[in-house]
């Protein structure tokens, strides 16, 4: 929905409540050592009654901004910058192509 992809519906809401404005929000990950800890960001607020397509552009500029969200250049796939390896790497690759432990 909104053009979510399918392995980020847990880290990406869309929070519309009646009467309220609609809020996109992104998880965020922070490591401390091994342990990962996690936040809520907004990344945008629209105004009530704002249509499918509104939120459907933001979620598309929230995809593009490399502050919370990166493509993995092996499996093609959006990763929030939590779990990538590097800047063009998720974990899970690093994991399967280089024989990274985490």
């Amino acid at each position: 929905m909104y053009g979510i992809p399918d392995n980020l519906t847990d880290v990406i809401a869309v929070e519309v409540v009646e009467g309220q404005p609609i809020y996109i929000k992104v998880t965020e990950v922070h490591w401390e050592g091994h342990y990962p800890h996690s936040n809520e960001t907004i990344f945008a607020e629209l105004t009530e009654g704002s249509s499918e397509k509104d939120i459907t552009i933001q979620i598309k500029k929230l995809l593009k901004r490399k502050t919370y969200i990166r493509k993995c250049e092996y499996c093609n796939l959006y990763h929030i910058n939590g779990w990538m390896h590097g800047k063009s790497c998720c974990q899970s690759c690093a994991e399967n192509k280089f024989g990274v432990i985490y």
